[in-house]
């Protein structure tokens, strides 16, 4: 708890925002611990993970549909020299588009953009046996249980049952 209020306070005071997943300290230090420089990756809305996570990978495909945030982040992995990063804008309609990449071939995915229910699908056969997929915000949008955050998180339980993985939350 007290990392997470200085962080909120120098976000708040000082406009200061780490260059870090916008997720749980616990998650976070798990999810680091599982990413190697032979990870592959995805990630759906890009950020100020962006660069933690290029900096831990050794591929990353980042997917954003905000014109202006995709600029900003683009900006800032050029400035930071990043080439193992593909970025790219993509409209709401394309968003969870998968379809060129291969089956089995993704180690860990993110999940923090818009269609979450799509992202979740598309993503399902593309990470490999063993592989990790993390869905942010699941508790947001608790009120509506047809939200697309509800959607995401079924599809996401009714993959694990049936590939007999295990399910962790933060």
């Amino acid at each position: 708890a007290i990392p997470a209020f200085f962080s909120a306070m120098a976000k708040r005071l000082l406009s200061i925002r780490p260059r870090v997943p916008m997720i749980s300290y616990r998650a976070r230090h798990e999810i680091e611990n599982l990413l190697t420089p032979d990870t592959r990756m995805i990630e759906f809305g890009s950020g100020n993970s962006t660069l933690w996570f290029a900096a831990r990978v050794g591929y990353l495909f980042s997917i954003e549909d905000l014109p202006d945030w995709y600029e900003h982040v683009q900006q800032e992995l050029q400035s930071a020299g990043v080439d193992n990063v593909q970025h790219e804008l993509r409209s709401v309609e394309k968003y969870a588009d998968l379809s060129f990449i291969d089956d089995r071939s993704i180690d860990f995915a993110l999940v923090d953009g818009s269609d979450r229910e799509g992202c979740i699908i598309a993503l399902l056969p593309k990470i490999k046996s063993g592989g990790w997929l993390y869905l942010d915000n699941t508790d947001k949008d608790m009120t509506r249980a047809d939200g697309d955050l509800r959607r995401a998180e079924i599809a996401l339980r009714e993959a694990i049952e049936a590939r007999g993985g295990s399910l962790r939350c933060f």
